[in-house]
């Protein structure tokens, strides 16, 4: 609880130059008042000659406590009134001299009078522009004080300028009427040009002015130094001075401390509006934290910001689920304490790019390793600025897409195995499901393709018709288990024989087999044909029932269509299986070649012409 302090606490808790202050403005008043009293009571028992004395030391202390008041201001550079005190510290100097001296020194009582009227007149015209020691017009006044006030002392003790009586009579007429009028003139300013603020200031410096203005007057025109008058002249002077005085302690005790307290006040007040206004900053900018945090928490992604040195600074709670740890766990925690050094070191580079370059990093794939094994994140890094431009790090927007890739690789694994089915598929469309090689659908597309390319080309065309011996009686002796092995047999080397690219090997129909021979002439033909026969026979497969040899043999007929080609593919198959007969007829075992009796020109189709 707060309780209000004492006396004794304020005494304590004022600042020391403000003591100060206020215990020389006790002293003071006591220097004032003590002198006034014996005045009084010299006054009323006629002794004139220590009314005057004791009036000039009453008059020399209030001067000097009019020139420390003026300069135990705090802010000395501020004081204005460091002017003043110095042309009343030049009077109260002499005025000591004056009263204390055993000499008559007339000629320094009247410049004390000079210095204190030009020095209230130059305070007044420069109050303003305040015009003090520190300030070079204030130093130069001062010193100019400093050295007429020298010289007058000089000239006083140490020549005769002022031993002329009647002259000394006629200087203090004349510098009596100028204080006069200078005074006057102070009144007008503080009356017209109100250089002095305050109504109890300009009160009291009006009244100082004008009670010196009355002790100017009497001094002028008193008759005899004991009179009433010249007593009247003695006696408004310490008034005069005591108002100056007061209208200084109240400028630099009173007002500079009732102003020190409303600048305080004022200081305060700001203090706490900043603190109010501060409170309510603090209070913003925690709301918007809390829901900048809401958001980046509640954002269907990873969110991250990570720092120039690779750590993570802030965190979302879908990434905390990622790693199985808290915000407290990972924020501040370097990426090279949560990977492998190669890992981490690659992510850092891209986070350098980002910061270097300035430019986002979209659409990163990041293999990630966690608790749960490795996951796949799409990332999007941006740079983090802060409000001076400066970039502090990078911003991360990512997604887990672990799933997005399983789905991924199965859809492509099955997309493999259903073009593995189709292939097998297509492959079992055009191949024999017993010889694997294509089958007689197969071999009509190509037929009818190669004769067209023929057409186009003007190339030879050779077609093949082969047909397997006495195969009845195999199967009838063998059965037809060991049947279908002849013909697997058989297709495996009639395949080795046609082995270029462009020969299309094909199971005709039962034991028959055909072959297409693009760009092939009759004598290329025949050289296949008997690498087939010869291959056929080197299988070496018994066949006791055939008429024309102990093994397995195969009876072939060609066909080439050279400078024409037939209109349709049935005429080729006809052609060639022509000649397969004529092999048969001729006891089989052998190679026919038919040559076609009718073809069609290539250049004009549909026109026949004889071979």
């Amino acid at each position: 609880m707060n309780y209000p302090p004492t006396a004794g606490s304020r005494w304590i808790m004022e600042p020391l130059h403000d003591r100060k202050k206020n215990i020389l403005a006790v002293v003071s008043s006591f220097s004032i008042v003590i002198p006034s009293g014996v005045i009084l009571y010299s006054f009323w028992k006629n002794n004139h000659m220590l009314l005057y004395n004791s009036m000039g030391i009453c008059c020399g202390v209030i001067s000097i406590c009019i020139f420390l008041l003026t300069n135990i201001c705090a802010d000395k550079e501020k004081n204005v009134y460091s002017i003043l005190g110095s042309g009343y510290l030049i009077a109260g100097i002499l005025d000591f001299l004056y009263t204390l001296s055993d000499r008559d020194i007339s000629g320094i009582r009247i410049y004390a009078s000079y210095a204190e009227a030009v020095s209230i007149l130059f305070f007044l015209v420069y109050m303003k522009r305040s015009i003090n020691f520190f300030r070079p017009a204030g130093t130069v006044y001062f010193f100019c004080l400093t050295a007429v006030t020298s010289a007058v002392v000089y000239a006083q003790f140490n020549t005769d300028i002022f031993t002329n009586r009647g002259v000394l009579y006629a200087a203090g007429k004349l510098a009596g009427y100028t204080v006069c009028i200078l005074f006057v003139i102070a009144l007008l300013l503080i009356k017209f040009k109100s250089p002095v603020t305050g109504r109890k200031l300009s009160f009291w410096f009006s009244l100082s002015l004008s009670t010196a203005v009355f002790s100017e007057l009497c001094f002028i025109l008193y008759k005899d130094p004991s009179g009433i008058i010249a007593k009247a002249g003695f006696l408004s002077k310490i008034p005069s001075l005591y108002f100056m005085y007061k209208s200084v302690f109240i400028e630099n005790i009173l007002n500079q401390k009732a102003s020190a307290l409303r600048e305080l006040n004022n200081k305060i007040e700001e203090i706490r509006l900043l603190n109010e206004k501060l409170g309510e900053c603090e209070r913003t900018h925690k709301s918007i934290s809390r829901e900048l945090d809401m958001i980046i928490d509640n954002i269907p992604g990873l969110v991250f910001y990570k720092d120039r040195h690779n750590r993570y600074t802030k965190v979302n709670k879908y990434l905390t689920d990622i790693y199985k740890k808290t915000k407290q766990e990972l924020e501040g925690k370097s990426l090279f304490a949560l990977y492998s050094r190669s890992d981490a070191e690659n992510y850092y580079e891209d986070d350098l790019q980002v910061i270097n370059s300035g430019t986002a990093k979209l659409n990163i794939e990041e293999r990630w390793m966690t608790k749960t094994g490795p996951r796949w994140i799409n990332v999007n890094k941006i740079p983090f600025v802060n409000a001076d431009g400066e970039i502090q790090g990078v911003i991360g927007l990512a997604m887990d897409i672990t799933d997005k890739k399983k789905y991924e690789e199965k859809i492509l694994k099955l997309l493999a195995e259903l073009e593995i089915e189709k292939t097998a598929a297509l492959k079992s469309s055009f191949t024999d499901g017993l010889t694997g090689i294509y089958n007689r659908r197969y071999f009509n597309e190509v037929l009818s393709r190669a004769i067209a390319a023929a057409r186009r080309k003007k190339h030879m065309l050779s077609i093949v018709m082969i047909d397997i011996d006495y195969f009845k009686n195999y199967n009838d002796l063998f059965g037809h288990v060991a049947g279908d092995e002849c013909l697997k047999k058989v297709a495996g080397a009639l395949q080795a024989a046609a082995c270029r690219a462009t020969d299309t090997l094909a199971r005709y129909g039962g034991e028959e087999f055909a072959v297409i021979l693009e760009d092939t002439d009759k004598k290329g033909a025949l050289i296949l044909a008997r690498k087939m026969k010869k291959s056929v026979y080197a299988l070496h497969l018994r066949h006791p029932k055939s008429r024309c040899s102990t093994f397995v043999t195969i009876s072939i007929g060609v066909t080439t269509v050279t400078d024409a080609i037939a209109g349709k593919e049935d005429d080729l198959i006809n052609l060639a299986d022509t000649a397969l007969y004529k092999a048969k007829e001729n006891g089989r075992n052998r190679i026919e070649f038919c040559r076609p009796e009718s073809v069609i020109d290539i250049h004009r189709p549909g026109k026949t012409v004889m071979p």
